[in-house]
């Protein structure tokens, strides 16, 4: 009689005389089958992270990361937003610069971009790695009179900061 671990382990023949590989089933044994990350210790690693950015509408915005790459190459920077549930790549151009630097510099920041993520993805030639997200948080902004004159509507920036009496 043959015993249960011989029948599934090794070759053993079929009924129509094949050679049948018995495999292994990874179950819940807390066993791991083969190296499960194989950029382990290859990965650009952050040892700086970018830090939310605070300042008036109009102001210039910079983020800035430091990172080893892991893998002891050169690395190269892509910076993002979250934007439409989505991770989008920023461009330079217009009042950005630095887009693909560890250094990301947005001028004349929009009151549009107030709680807008943005991170930066380092890579080198193992892998990629993106770092924490951090926000843009507008604390003040320039406010516009609106003045009607005839047909058109002309605005202008007020002469002095209006404050939200709403704020802390």
């Amino acid at each position: 009689m043959t015993r249960r671990s011989d029948r599934t382990r090794g070759t053993r023949r079929d009924r129509m005389g094949y050679d049948l590989k018995a495999k292994a089933i990874q179950g819940g044994t807390g066993r791991k089958m083969g190296n499960s990350d194989q950029y382990a210790g290859l990965r650009p690693e952050f040892v700086v992270q970018p830090v939310n950015w605070s300042g008036a509408e109009f102001d210039t915005a910079t983020f800035t990361v430091a990172v080893i790459s892991g893998d002891g190459t050169s690395l190269s920077y892509q910076w993002q937003q979250f934007l439409n549930n989505l991770w989008v790549n920023i461009n330079n151009g217009g009042d950005v610069s630095g887009a693909v630097t560890d250094t990301l510099v947005i001028g004349n920041v929009a009151a549009t971009l107030a709680g807008r993520p943005v991170r930066c993805v380092a890579t080198n030639t193992s892998t990629s790695t993106p770092s924490s997200s951090a926000t843009i948080v507008i604390t003040s902004a320039i406010w516009y009179i609106l003045t009607e004159v005839g047909d058109r509507v002309v605005d202008e920036p007020a002469t002095s900061n209006v404050v939200d009496e709403r704020s802390p």
